[in-house]
């Protein structure tokens, strides 16, 4: 569990300033699981009902497919903590091994450290959806604004603004 104070959340998540947050949370604006907040009050940033699968792309080396695949069916510690794999596909190419892994968090540098504690070497990744929003044929660098459908199914995972 990672609590934060709100207005700290608040600022983090690009609503306010810390001391903006903390002048919304006096007014009676800010409300947290259906209550009016409070000054002082921390949430918990790691709440399962937040999280937002995230699928990356990767190319690795070090094992083979089916050393790839058995792994990933196995339980991942990082940090002491399981990580959480809702998807994964390996498929051999070459004298690699290519990955499409969903996970159910975004920790630091989680696909990194995952790979590192299997055995593995990237040496390419991509993330290639965040929840609804897929990347598509989007070149590298190149940025589009979010569709109606796109910005209808994130306010779902999240409710509205």
């Amino acid at each position: 569990m990672t609590l934060m104070r709100l207005q700290r959340a608040l600022a983090r998540a690009g609503v306010a300033s810390r001391r903006k947050a903390e002048d919304l949370i006096r007014a009676g604006r800010v409300r947290v699981d259906g209550a009016t907040a409070a000054i002082g009050m921390s949430v918990d940033l790691d709440s399962q009902r937040y999280e937002v699968p995230r699928t990356y792309w990767l190319g690795v080396h070090g094992a083979d497919a089916a050393g790839v695949r058995a792994a990933l069916a196995q339980r991942i510690v990082i940090d002491g903590r399981a990580v959480r794999v809702v998807e994964s596909r390996v498929r051999p190419q070459g004298k690699s091994v290519e990955i499409e892994l969903t996970l159910a968090e975004g920790r630091q540098r989680i696909v990194r450290r995952v790979a590192e504690a299997l055995g593995l070497k990237v040496e390419w990744l991509h993330r290639v959806s965040y929840g609804p929003v897929r990347l598509g044929k989007l070149a590298e660098g190149h940025w589009r604004e979010l569709t109606r459908q796109e910005i209808d199914a994130i306010e779902r995972l999240h409710g509205p603004r």
